[in-house]
């Protein structure tokens, strides 16, 4: 990983500005990747897409918003923990959110912040917490949020179906989705397969 100085943002909220870690160039090497589709590269560090802003204390995103380089140096991610990616997944869906991609993006980050704080720690979540997972997947699984038709899209909807448990609307989705040109996209449905039918909720690693 080679570091590239710092990009700005400012708080959609108050105007503050947040610096965080830019990259000139990286790779995978080393990356695990988890069937929530939830990948760590350690040679390839990005930016949570949801960030709490230091002088307000409210939660924005960066997809949609300007940004400036700078030299200086950061190396600030802007990770969120469990809690705040719950308090920043009320706040947004009270005021709304910028558009379906924006949506999609923050659903998909709630739950695989969900997975590290429960499923990848083997911990139980509190009955609040699991209303509120089963409450965000249904939403995201049956909105109009997705692009349409793709077989890796349907194959991780399949997945966060059996992650709540629904193995039947899980194993019927999976079980339709035509042979991909894509190896990867083949095992990965291959696996979550064989999950859905050993009736297993707990997320796990593709590699």
């Amino acid at each position: 990983m080679t570091p590239g100085g710092s990009i700005i943002f400012s708080c959609p909220h108050c105007g503050r500005k947040k610096s965080l870690l830019a990259i000139l160039s990286g790779n995978t090497f080393g990356s695990i990747l988890w069937s929530d589709n939830k990948m760590i590269a350690p040679m390839l560090p990005r930016p949570s897409y949801i960030q709490k802003c230091n002088n307000c204390g409210q939660y924005f995103t960066l997809g949609f918003l300007d940004s400036e380089r700078s030299e200086e140096e950061c190396f600030d991610l802007g990770e969120l923990n469990y809690q705040q990616t719950k308090e920043a997944i009320y706040q947004m869906e009270k005021n709304g959110f910028i558009n379906f991609e924006d949506e999609l993006n923050v659903r998909i980050n709630f739950i695989q912040s969900y997975n590290d704080e429960y499923s990848r720690k083997i911990k139980l979540p509190s009955d609040e917490d699991r209303i509120l997972s089963i409450k965000n997947i249904h939403i995201l699984v049956d909105s109009a949020l997705w692009p349409k038709n793709e077989i890796f899209t349907m194959a991780l909807k399949a997945e966060y179906l059996r992650e709540i448990g629904d193995f039947e609307r899980a194993i019927d989705i999976i079980s339709h989705l035509p042979t991909s040109k894509i190896d990867f996209e083949n095992e990965y449905i291959r696996l979550v397969k064989e999950k859905i039918i050993e009736k297993n909720t707990e997320v796990f690693r593709i590699r």
